[in-house]
């Protein structure tokens, strides 16, 4: 899914009445930590899992290939899944075929903090 740019997604649902959620909703102080969230994110009906594609804005490609010609070596940077954005980058042409593969040219948030040391 991810690789064809896609943006996966599942859809699921738990009953629960509305006191109880209420009484677990001031308990946590709203579900502010993941701890918190485990309520309502444990025993869940999973009903379907579907991909969404984002396709690119409309003179996005032609804006970055003018800037490349100038001279405008272009990056991106994505909260994406690794293979959502490399997709992406692809369409866009930021990466090329050959860049795909290169991790120097395609990282995750975590291995570009581990390159440049932190912050």
């Amino acid at each position: 899914m991810a690789e064809n740019g896609e943006r996966p997604f599942a859809y699921a649902y738990k009953d629960m009445d509305y006191d109880s959620f209420m009484v677990d909703f001031e308990n946590s102080k709203g579900f502010h930590t993941q701890e918190s969230r485990k309520t309502l994110e444990e025993e869940l009906k999973l009903i379907c899992i579907f991909g969404l594609k984002d396709d690119l804005k409309e003179g996005a490609a032609e804006s970055i290939k003018q800037a490349q010609e100038g001279g405008i070596i272009v990056r991106m940077c994505s909260g994406d899944n690794l293979f959502t954005a490399k997709h992406c980058a692809l369409q866009a042409g930021i990466l090329t075929e050959e860049d795909m593969h290169n991790r120097e040219h395609c990282m995750t948030g975590d291995a570009f903090m581990h390159a440049i040391g932190g912050l």
